[in-house]
């Protein structure tokens, strides 16, 4: 067996953080060599390649196709479904990643980044891949943009909709972050044993320092002084991530009291 992880791109993010987390818990667990392509648009800015090159059971190639990457916001992208379909099986093939022998780890391939990706995934199955569809996020969670940009490419009413982006086979298998999203799956009707829970991995970070080492050096960084509270929102500061709620007890709290995003 060989795998293949796609994603739009390896720049810094969670999702990219959760492949580089199941590469090395592969790595940790298996006791034969395993073939692995990367899978993506072209752009790696957070990708660790440190951490790659220490892996020692895996053997990592990047396939670069740059249709897989987000299309423009705006417009039905080109090429069609299908035309991508054959990109990605003639990259792989390029490779030596054949549909008899390659899963397919697709994260996020519904969340209407790229409208082109479920029709894709369609053609590849039915060209004899097997699939892992990790969902991350959804469309339909607080994405409207994402969700009729979706609608407006694929066409057809809300069902019709979701048999396309939320593909069913025997080879076809789903996997999501907690036991709210399962529920959803499996009340939708994915079978449960094509259904698996798959809470983000946390990686035992080598180095940590001390909790007052920690503070110390924030403070100095940051410009808050000895005294003050630190309240820290571990978001990144878009409108889904309710910094609404951040700035209302931001206002209510006393002075000396500090608040802080993780990411901008």
């Amino acid at each position: 067996m060989k795998l293949a992880i796609v994603h739009h791109h390896l720049n810094r993010g969670g999702v990219t953080q959760v492949i580089a987390n199941h590469l090395q818990a592969l790595d940790a667990i298996l006791s034969e060599p395993l073939e692995v392509a990367l899978v993506h648009g072209g752009r790696r800015d957070g990708w660790n390649e440190a951490a790659e090159r220490a892996l020692q059971r895996l053997s990592i190639r990047h396939v670069v196709v740059p249709d897989i990457d987000y299309d423009e916001a705006e417009q039905i992208p080109q090429p069609a479904p299908g035309v991508l379909a054959d990109t990605i099986q003639q990259a792989l093939a390029a490779d030596g990643f054949s549909s008899d022998e390659t899963v397919l780890h697709v994260h996020n391939h519904s969340l209407g980044k790229n409208v082109s990706l479920p029709g894709a995934i369609h053609q590849l199955a039915s060209g004899g891949f097997r699939f892992l569809l990790q969902l991350h996020d959804f469309a339909e969670d607080f994405r409207p943009a994402n969700y009729r940009r979706l609608h407006r490419a694929i066409g057809g009413d809300e069902a019709s909709l979701a048999v396309e982006i939320y593909p069913q086979a025997e080879q076809i298998h789903y996997a999501v972050l907690n036991t709210r999203d399962a529920a959803i799956l499996l009340a939708a009707g994915v079978a449960p044993p094509r259904l698996v829970f798959l809470p983000n991995p946390v990686v035992d970070q080598v180095e940590v320092p001390s909790r007052s080492e920690a503070r110390l050096q924030l403070n100095q960084a940051a410009g808050i002084a000895a005294g003050e509270r630190l309240v820290v929102y571990p978001v990144r500061g878009i409108r889904r991530k309710n910094v609404g709620e951040m700035l209302l007890w931001s206002a209510l709290a006393p002075a000396g009291c500090r608040f802080a995003l993780t990411l901008a």
